[in-house]
Formats: structure tokens, C-alpha cells, sequence
């Protein structure tokens, strides 16, 4: 059986969205961009995208957006309440928004390996979680894209 490539790749935005081996089928500049700004500041939507692609649900999509989203805003939430002059009640709140972050990669993670399997894409769960751990916006964005394939 052959294994196919996403429709975007990870890194078009270093190449203006317009890289020169892009699909026939590939997005809009636009649509990459406001893709990408989506999956920046409310990551929720794109991830109800992805689920409803996914799942054909949209109380499971719902579902799924709305966990992500809070452990998303959970994280910049709690950085934001560790700091340095917070010296009397230190309260380690950095360490609960690192763990709600470590979750919702594991979540971004297992929504791309489901895209994978679901588009035949090659590609490996070690792959998903780094692309998840080091670039969520970047892959939010390609598999919100990947179903408007």
C-alpha cells in the first residue's frame, strides 16, 4: 500500500507558503495564514476541525476542542501566575502549566497520528510528538488544512 505526504508541510511559512515541490492540491497563502494565526491564539478551533474530520461527531469535536482549549489557556495562565514577584505565596504554579502543556501535546500528538492513519501518511508517534512538542501552531495548522484536502 503506498504511503502518501500531508498536504502542507510544517515549515511552509519559511518559504512565504509557496514552497516550489507544493502539491496541485495545496491551500491558499490566505488560508495557510489565518490557518496558522488560528492555531496560535485559539488552538480549540483548530483542533474541533481536526476531530470533526476525524470523528464525523460533533459533540466528540466539541468535546475535544474544549480540552484542549482549557489546558492550552491553562498553561499561559499559570506561567503567567508564577512570577518573580509572587515571592510569598510560591506555589510552583509553573509545574501545573508545564504538566497541562506535557497533555495537551499528547493531544495534539494523538490527533495527528489519527490523521495519519485516517490519510495514510507515512511517518512514526515519535515523529507526531516532536512535531507536537516543538511546533504545535505549525502542526495544528497542517492537519486543519490537511481536511480541507
Amino acid at each position: 500500500m503506498d504511503k502518501f505526504k500531508f498536504a502542507t508541510s510544517l515549515l511552509d511559512f519559511c518559504e512565504a507558503f509557496a514552497p516550489p515541490s507544493a502539491p496541485f492540491c495545496a491551500p491558499l497563502v490566505l488560508t495557510q495564514v489565518r490557518s496558522l494565526a488560528v492555531a496560535i491564539f485559539a488552538p480549540g478551533l483548530a483542533v474541533r476541525k481536526i476531530a470533526d474530520d476525524i470523528y464525523q461527531d460533533s459533540c466528540t469535536s466539541t468535546l475535544h476542542a474544549v480540552g484542549s482549549s482549557v489546558l492550552f489557556y491553562s498553561w499561559f495562565l499559570l506561567m503567567c501566575m508564577d512570577t518573580p514577584s509572587n515571592t510569598k505565596n510560591v506555589g510552583y504554579y509553573y509545574a501545573l502549566g508545564w504538566s497541562a502543556f506535557m497533555i495537551f501535546v499528547c493531544w495534539v500528538t494523538f490527533l495527528r497520528s489519527q490523521m495519519r492513519i485516517k490519510y495514510n501518511v507515512y511517518g512514526s508517534e515519535v515523529e507526531d510528538l516532536f512535531c507536537a512538542l516543538f511546533a504545535y501552531p505549525l502542526t495544528l495548522s497542517q492537519l486543519e488544512l490537511q481536511t480541507g484536502v
